[in-house]
C-alpha cells in the first residue's frame, strides 16, 4: 500500500511527521510519501524509510492578513501546491491520499478530481482564525468531496456532523497521538533556570496566543492566588502582547513571559518546570496539541468545557473542567487544584493511563486499518 500524505503548509507538521513515522514503524511494507515544503524543520526528524517530496511552497508572512497582496500570495502559492500535488499523483500513483492541511477556498474545486481514495484529517472543524482562506460553504464542499474524514474525538465528530450535515458513517474518530516518553530533565533545574524556584506552584499557558484562548480571562482569575504563571508562545502576525502586559501588571501576577517561537527543546523544559497546564479557551472546535502534550508530560490540567477537553478529562481523571469565559469559575477550579497535593499526585498518575491509551503507535494502527478498509472498498 502506498500512501501520500499531503500538507499544503507545515502548520501541522509537529503532528504529521509523527504520524508518518508511526505508520512506517507499525508496518514497514507500507510506502509513505510526504509532500511538504522545503523549509519544514521537522523533515530532519523523519524516519529514513519515508520518501520526502519537499517541493511545495510556503506563504510570505510579511503581508498584512487579508490584504490584497496577502490574498494574491495565498492564491498563487496554493495553486502552485495543488499543481505539484497533481504532478506527484501522476508520478507516484498512491493508493491513498491523506490530506492534513489545504486551503478550502481553492481546493474545494480540485480535491474531488483526485483519482486515488482521499481521506482528510479535520484538525479544525471550524478554523480558529477568521480568514479568506476558508468559509463554511468551502469547508462543507471539501468535507463532502473527500471519501472519508478523520477527527480526533467524539466531540469533534458530533460538531462536524451537525454543523456540516456530514453522514456519521463517513467520519472516523482516531485520537491525536502523543509520545509515551520524553527526555526527562530534573524539574528543579528547570525551575531554577526559569526563575520559578520560589516555592509556589507554576501554571503553564502554552501555544499561539489567540484571543479565543482566553489568556485575559486567566490573568484576571489569578489575582491574589499564590502561584506563578508562565506564558510561552507567539502572537498572531500583526498583533501585540501589550494588552496582556497591562493586565498582568494591573492584577499583580507573578509571571514569566516567553513571547516567541518555542523550540521543541525549550518546550521540554517548560513542561517539566511547571506543575499545571491551563487551557482557559473561550471557544475551540479542534483537538489541542497543547492538551496532548500535557498528557505526554503527565501534567494535571485545568481546562474550560470546550472542544473535547471534558471528554478526555472525564474519561481519564487528570484534571478539572470549568465553564468557559467565566473568571470566577476558572479561579475556583485553579484554587481547587492548588489546594491539594494528593489531588495533584492523583491527576499526575492518571495522566500515565491517558498517555498509554493515546500513543502514536495506537493511532497509526487505527489509520492503517482505515486505509486498508478503504483500499478494499469495504
Amino acid at each position: 500500500m502506498k500512501i501520500l500524505i499531503y500538507e499544503n503548509s507545515w502548520g501541522f507538521a509537529s503532528y504529521t511527521h509523527q504520524l508518518c513515522n508511526a505508520i512506517v514503524q507499525a508496518d514497514d511494507k507500507i510506502e509513505v510519501i510526504y509532500a511538504t515544503s522545503s523549509d519544514n524543520e521537522y523533515i530532519k526528524k523523519l524516519d529514513e524509510r519515508i520518501k520526502v517530496l519537499a517541493v511545495l511552497k510556503t506563504y510570505d508572512k510579511p503581508y498584512k492578513k487579508n490584504s490584497f497582496r496577502w490574498m494574491i500570495d495565498r492564491i498563487s502559492v496554493s495553486l502552485y501546491n495543488i499543481l505539484q500535488r497533481s504532478k506527484i499523483l501522476k508520478e507516484e500513483k498512491p493508493d491513498i491520499v491523506s490530506i492534513q492541511s489545504t486551503i478550502p477556498i481553492l481546493d474545494q474545486y480540485f480535491v474531488g478530481k483526485i483519482k486515488a481514495r482521499t481521506i482528510q484529517t479535520v484538525h479544525d472543524v471550524i478554523v480558529p482564525i477568521k480568514s479568506l482562506n476558508w468559509s463554511k460553504s468551502s469547508l462543507r464542499r471539501m468535507y463532502n468531496s473527500v471519501d472519508e474524514l478523520i477527527v480526533h474525538s467524539q466531540t469533534n465528530k458530533a460538531q462536524l456532523c451537525s454543523m456540516f450535515n456530514v453522514p456519521e458513517k463517513k467520519v472516523h474518530v482516531i485520537h491525536h497521538g502523543t509520545p509515551t516518553t520524553y527526555r526527562e530533565i530534573n524539574s528543579e533545574v528547570c525551575k531554577e533556570k526559569l526563575r520559578l524556584n520560589n516555592g509556589k506552584k507554576t501554571l503553564l499557558f502554552y501555544g499561539l496566543i489567540r484571543q479565543s484562548k482566553g489568556l485575559d480571562i486567566l490573568i484576571q482569575a489569578l489575582e491574589g492566588l499564590q502561584c506563578n504563571l508562565v506564558i510561552a508562545g507567539s502572537m498572531p502576525f500583526g498583533e501585540e502582547f501589550e494588552k496582556y502586559e497591562r493586565l498582568i501588571e494591573k492584577h499583580g501576577i507573578d509571571c514569566r513571559k516567553f513571547i516567541e517561537y518555542i523550540s521543541d527543546e525549550f518546550t521540554e523544559e517548560l513542561y517539566q518546570a511547571c506543575d499545571i497546564v491551563v487551557l482557559p479557551y473561550i471557544y475551540f472546535y479542534s483537538q489541542s496539541g497543547v492538551f496532548m502534550q500535557a498528557i505526554q508530560y503527565r501534567k494535571p490540567v485545568v481546562a474550560t468545557d470546550v472542544s473535547c477537553f471534558k471528554e478526555y478529562i472525564d474519561k481519564y481523571g487528570f484534571g478539572i473542567v470549568c465553564e468557559a469565559n467565566n473568571v470566577e469559575a476558572l479561579r475556583k477550579a485553579i484554587e481547587e487544584i492548588l489546594s491539594s497535593e494528593d489531588k495533584l499526585r492523583e491527576y499526575t498518575n492518571n495522566a500515565y493511563n491517558a498517555a498509554a491509551e493515546n500513543s502514536w503507535e495506537k493511532s497509526a494502527e487505527l489509520h492503517i486499518k482505515l486505509f486498508e478498509k478503504k483500499l478494499n472498498n469495504e
